[in-house]
């Protein structure tokens, strides 16, 4: 957490502004996404208040091939803040849809 801290630390006011405003602005995505056939995987600490629970909740309603895991004691920066755990789910997922999708040839 250490290294995270001294990125925040070191960018500016103006920076975290411009990064705010950008978020906020982004257009809606929730169109784009849907169940297009492909896989997908939803990771979110518990404790996330910039990406919570709740909105993990609302994109795997919109897409439903999705898997959701939630990771305990974590909060934005799940993979820092718990990276045995994420590590896990996501080689986990990954083994089963490598088996899944073994002898495919779409990306």
């Amino acid at each position: 957490m250490d290294g995270l801290r001294q990125m925040v630390l070191r960018m500016t006011p103006e920076i975290h502004e411009r990064q705010m405003r950008a978020l906020l602005a982004r257009p809606d995505a929730s169109r784009t996404l849907g169940d297009h056939g492909k896989p997908m995987l939803l990771v979110v600490g518990r404790q996330d208040i910039w990406s919570p629970v709740t909105r993990h909740e609302d994109i795997r309603r919109l897409c439903p091939q999705a898997e959701m895991h939630i990771i305990e004691r974590a909060g934005h920066f799940v993979p820092a803040e718990q990276p045995e755990a994420t590590a896990e789910v996501i080689a986990a997922w990954l083994r089963t849809h490598a088996a899944a999708t073994s002898g495919r040839d779409d990306p």
